[in-house]
């Protein structure tokens, strides 16, 4: 029996990033007998091309939810855009969008599939009684609520914005949450693409190459990486050093290429990504708003030393023991400490190879695709 499955998220597949990336990968590693629909909005607009989109075999329907616009909180068009504005913004007044029409027509739509799944819970207000609405961790820490934020939760997210959110998939760490909340779901992590180790690469220059690959934002990291490299050049001056910023954003015009720094802006293809990790020494990711980041996963399969934020700890604390990663308060100082000390660091050669099996058996896209979509039968069985 076909498994009909919609996706809905706050993006467009154009901007190839972390969400875009699984979406892609969920469609390209589904059973044939699994139907999907990808709900995307218009903006923002990024740089792969439709014809590169990577879906295998699959064959996804694309459906392209117009008029949103981020940009200003005020309309820029109409009122469409008013209330699309003001749901994003301030989820509480959600209801604001079932008064467009072309949001009536999705809400028609979404009757007739088995599993909705939303990146980004506030979308789960706008479907409809019949499919089992799956919420998901897209940008949502749950681990670091606070206080202001648990009454939010409490109020808001319980209250009205979650209400329509049957189950939820929450990475390893954040398992804790279901309880708290009484709440039911599934434990998930999510895949990687997997590039080939560093020992298949030779390295052609005695430079000490430092890599930073990710959206160009400041929660992201990027000026801290920055910063930090730029620390470590004044600290050591013995040594040709070098920065390899690998990813576009609103940052990129802001960061002067020179004195060691290298800028790459977006790369699609994997070999070309596969070899600038591959010769880079050491990888450096000081985000505060990540909630798994794939591209440690790319990183490590590359055979690249890993320096990323405590942040992340309970994800990858696997790889800290393997001695192939190690975690580092997002701040310019601390990581200039670190990447300090990791020039005198050596790690065997068979850490890697030990990673990257764990990497092969715990995190492909097949073995995490397979997963959930047995979950989602499951999830069907069970209500039906």
């Amino acid at each position: 029996m076909t498994l009909k499955v919609a996706f809905i998220m706050f993006s467009n597949l154009s901007v190839g990033r972390g969400t875009e990336n699984i979406v892609m990968q969920y469609c390209k590693f589904s059973p044939s007998d699994v139907d999907i629909t990808i709900f995307q909005t218009d903006f923002p607009r990024g740089e792969v091309q439709e014809k590169d989109f990577d879906f295998g075999l699959s064959k996804p329907k694309i459906v392209t939810l117009r008029g949103f616009d981020q940009r200003s909180i005020f309309p820029s068009r109409s009122i469409v855009v008013l209330a699309l504005t003001l749901y994003v913004r301030y989820p509480f007044l959600f209801l604001a969008l079932r008064f467009i029409k072309e949001y009536r027509e999705m809400r028609k739509q979404l009757k007739d599939f088995d599993v909705v799944y939303v990146f980004g819970n506030y979308w789960s207000s706008l479907v409809p009684r019949g499919p089992i609405v799956v919420g998901s961790p897209q940008g949502w820490e749950p681990e670091r609520i606070g206080v202001l934020k648990a009454l939010n939760t409490s109020i808001i997210g319980n209250g009205l914005i979650w209400r329509r959110i049957d189950y939820f998939h929450l990475f390893p760490r954040n398992s804790w949450f279901l309880e708290r909340y009484n709440k039911k779901g599934f434990v998930l992590g999510n895949g990687s693409r997997l590039l080939s180790s560093s020992s298949e690469t030779i390295k052609e220059n005695n430079k000490l190459e430092f890599c930073f690959l990710g959206a160009l934002e400041e929660c992201k990291g990027t000026l801290t990486a920055v910063k930090a490299f730029e620390l470590l050049r004044e600290r050591v001056r013995d040594r040709e050093l070098e920065l390899h910023l690998v990813g576009s954003g609103p940052l990129l015009n802001e960061i002067e290429e020179g004195q060691g720094m290298v800028k790459h802006g977006f790369i699609g293809n994997k070999k070309e990504l596969q070899s600038i990790l591959s010769s880079s020494d050491c990888f450096i990711y000081p985000t505060t708003c990540d909630t798994f980041a794939l591209v440690v996963i790319e990183a490590l399969s590359a055979g690249t030393y890993a320096i990323v934020s405590d942040r992340l700890r309970g994800v990858y604390d696997k790889f800290e023991y393997m001695g192939v990663l190690e975690y580092c308060p997002p701040t310019a100082h601390a990581l200039a400490d670190q990447m300090q000390n990791f020039l005198a660091k050596s790690v065997p050669k068979k850490n890697f190879d030990i990673a990257r099996q764990l990497i092969l058996r715990e995190y492909s896209w097949e073995s995490i695709t397979e997963k959930l979509f047995a979950e989602f039968r499951k999830l069907v069985k069970e209500n039906s």
